[in-house]
């Protein structure tokens, strides 16, 4: 393991996470498909790359202890093909770590033989992703023991440099009414796992890493039992990857993850992502200026490097190259920056698949009385340079609308914007919204002087009705879908 890994991806299984191939009788499974996949890791700039083994109870690999994942992982397996042995070779002669993944208790949606002979080892209580789903219990001793030998055998068959722990597929591993009473426990069983990594790196004459990926914010880990300061100050993981569940997270408070590190060998590596919401449009798919601005962001609150997920089964022309100078905050730096936010709900992981936050509809709010409804939310941005080293700041606003009159104010920390230029210009994204008459473009010129250095609240205001301040909208008139906050 690197003690200085400044670019590390985590490949989330997609690469033999599908449905069967169509293969003929007797083919096998192509073994150039897996060579060609991770050679692409090769002179990118990329320092790790790791491969998720095993979610929950089902393994991408031959497993004595873990069920095979249905699909191709199963036909490799079946035709005697260790796509893991194959992944170590190739990454190894390209220069890049290889690291062994494992979800914590994603996969336990899909039947296997596990659901009939541990069934007392699931619970059922979690709603996760907009529906209940079986989980396993970390709460009970048997889990935690089946868990260990899973990881004890990955780290053990194969010539990997650490073991990842993926604690966003998914966060809950204990009762609802649980998670915060066995916060303690898991703490433990972090050290326990990093006293198993010892042990089988002393075999193998080498230290074995450990790293996690953890919800965004310390509060949404600790709020499921993962406290994960104390497993930073314990000296337990060598490094932290804050991130959402599958979108780029701006607001992520970076700073409080660095701060943890204070003392110890933890390094911070916050994660970017190739989309900037979910669920996934084309539209949203990250450029290098949006990817060159958010790790700009990150590194300007002290982050140690970059991690990345699922970029590259993503689009591989999404980051040819680019990691060359995100791993550089100096690279990062100079203007311009272009933070973009798709405006959806982001207090929790739980949130993700809601509705946009923006959306002016009076639906549910009919009871209330007009003089007491307010028509405006905020957006948090949080600037990392002076403003007053900016030339300009515009703020670009997506709008969704039936009514092409429907107007938006906005103000910076209180302050209104000067009127928008109606309508704005497209920013040229790769993919942009479908032109069709619902969706409208509009530019506010706002003087940098508004800005301050740190957290900066955007307000969005409905301007429609007979009065601005005690009638609302239309139903559902307006929607802002995305806001770009465009620095030169």
């Amino acid at each position: 393991m690197s003690n200085d890994i400044r670019i590390f991806l985590t490949d989330d299984g997609n690469i033999v996470g599908g449905p069967p191939l169509p293969l003929g009788p007797g083919e096998k499974p192509p073994v150039d498909r897996i060579e060609d996949y991770f050679q692409g890791y090769a002179n990118q700039g990329i320092d790790a790359v790791s491969f998720d083994f095993c979610g929950g109870q089902m393994s991408s690999f031959p497993s004595k202890v873990a069920d095979p994942h249905p699909g191709e992982a199963y036909q490799y397996m079946d035709a005697g093909i260790d796509v893991g042995k194959i992944m170590e070779k190739t990454l190894h002669d390209a220069g890049v770590e290889f690291w062994a993944g494992v979800r914590m208790g994603a996969s336990l949606i899909y039947r296997s033989k596990f659901h009939e002979t541990h069934a007392d080892w699931l619970m059922t209580e979690q709603h996760w992703w907009g529906f209940f789903r079986p989980m396993l219990n970390y709460e009970l001793p048997e889990v935690r023991a089946y868990m260990m030998a899973i990881f004890r055998e990955v780290v053990e068959n194969y010539d990997t440099d650490g073991l990842l722990l993926n604690f966003l597929r998914y966060s809950p591993l204990f009762h609802p009414d649980r998670d915060l009473q066995c916060a303690g426990l898991l703490t433990d069983y972090i050290s326990e796992i990093r006293a198993m990594l010892d042990e089988v790196g002393k075999a193998k004459g080498k230290r074995l890493g450990f790293a996690v990926q953890v919800c965004a914010r310390p509060n949404d880990g600790r709020r499921h039992g993962h406290n994960v300061e104390d497993w930073i100050k314990q000296g337990s993981v060598d490094y932290v990857m804050p991130t959402r569940a599958n979108n780029t997270d701006l607001g992520m408070p970076v700073d409080l993850w660095v701060e943890m590190t204070q003392g110890t060998d933890c390094r911070i590596l916050p994660t970017v992502h190739s989309r900037i919401s979910y669920p996934w449009e084309s539209y949203t798919l990250q450029t290098r200026d949006t990817l060159r601005t958010a790790a700009h962001v990150f590194y300007g609150q002290g982050a140690h490097g970059i991690s990345g997920m699922n970029l590259m089964c993503i689009s591989q022309e999404v980051i040819e190259g680019w990691f060359h100078w995100l791993r550089d905050p100096q690279a990062c730096a100079p203007l311009p920056h272009h933070h973009r936010y798709a405006m959806k709900a982001n207090n929790s992981e739980e949130g993700i698949l809601r509705m946009p936050i923006l959306n002016f509809n009076t639906d549910e709010q009919s009871e209330i009385p007009s003089s007491q409804q307010k028509w405006y939310n905020t957006l948090a941005v949080r600037i990392v340079d002076d403003p007053a080293t900016f030339e300009s700041t515009n703020v670009h606003v997506t709008i969704e609308t039936e009514q092409p009159g429907a107007r938006l104010q906005i103000l910076v920390n209180g302050t209104p914007a000067p009127t928008p230029t109606w309508p704005g210009h497209r920013l040229g994204y790769k993919y942009e919204p479908m032109a069709t008459d619902d969706f409208y473009f509009v530019d506010y010129s706002v003087p940098p002087d508004l800005f301050v250095k740190g957290v900066n609240q955007i307000g969005f205001q409905s301007l429609d009705g007979e009065d601005a301040h005690g009638h609302a909208p239309p139903p559902g008139s307006m929607t802002v879908q995305e806001v770009a906050l465009m620095v030169r």
